[in-house]
């Protein structure tokens, strides 16, 4: 049986997936997908900008005009958060960047996701009695 699961995962066809479980595999494999995606994206929303920038400035180094220009972006949105009095403006190019990010690393993940997902929708499959 895990030999038949690194095999599945290693010839993973979207088709042969849908012909063999159907929207029981689909809507397993997307909530798999939007868990992950959810999680990423919670994990950096919570860390704070300096820390998210830290892996670049290491590659980059501290003087680097690329560094200093989000710096200065980064200085410049928290200004603008803390300057509007009743409504916190959303930064979107910075949300759609962790969205971006999250989905990213998703797509890392997707041997991961897959393991996952075909003995789920399996399990799913034979407790409803619609698979052998």
């Amino acid at each position: 049986s895990f030999y038949f699961l690194v095999f599945s995962i290693i010839m993973f066809s979207a088709k042969t997936f849908l012909k063999t479980y159907g929207t029981t595999g689909v809507a397993v494999y997307g909530s798999l997908t939007a868990i992950s995606i959810g999680s990423f994206y919670a994990a950096f929303k919570t860390v704070d900008d300096q820390t998210l920038l830290r892996p670049l400035v290491q590659v980059l180094g501290e003087d680097s005009a690329t560094v200093r220009s989000i710096q200065e972006q980064l200085q410049q949105a928290s200004k603008n958060e803390t300057s509007s009095s009743h409504q916190k403006q959303v930064n979107w190019t910075q949300e759609a960047a962790l969205l971006g990010v999250a989905t990213v690393l998703d797509s890392v993940i997707l041997p991961i996701k897959l393991a996952a997902a075909l003995p789920l929708t399996r399990y799913i499959l034979q407790r409803r009695k619609g698979f052998r």
